[in-house]
């Protein structure tokens, strides 16, 4: 995949999604609205990684998943503190705990 440009990257995806969904990929095309896939082994700017940790990500990150007076709420990967780090079960975990302190629930 690393070789892979922008078009045939998205090929590959809706191949996987055909496949995971036994559907056919013609038809995820034409109901397809837009997609963009990023290589970011070859990406100039991000160097092989799409995030990286700094000594101020911690406190950024809690500041995000904060509320900002009840309108605007982050979750996903990078908000997730457990063991998981970088995987769909962090953002998936993430932004279930998000769903909940938005609905006024409290935590599993």
């Amino acid at each position: 995949m690393a070789r892979l440009d922008e078009d045939q990257l998205i090929n590959a995806g809706l191949g996987s999604l055909a496949d995971i969904f036994q559907i056919p990929a013609v038809h995820l095309k034409r109901k397809l609205v837009v997609a963009r896939a990023i290589n970011w082994g070859i990406d100039p700017f991000a160097g092989g990684a799409y995030s990286y940790v700094t000594p101020q990500t911690r406190e950024a990150l809690t500041g995000l998943a904060s509320p900002n007076g009840g309108s605007i709420y982050f979750c996903g990967e990078a908000f997730y503190s457990g063991t998981d780090m970088g995987t769909v079960e962090a953002a998936l975990t993430s932004g279930l705990e998000t769903a909940r302190s938005i609905l006024g629930l409290m935590p599993n």
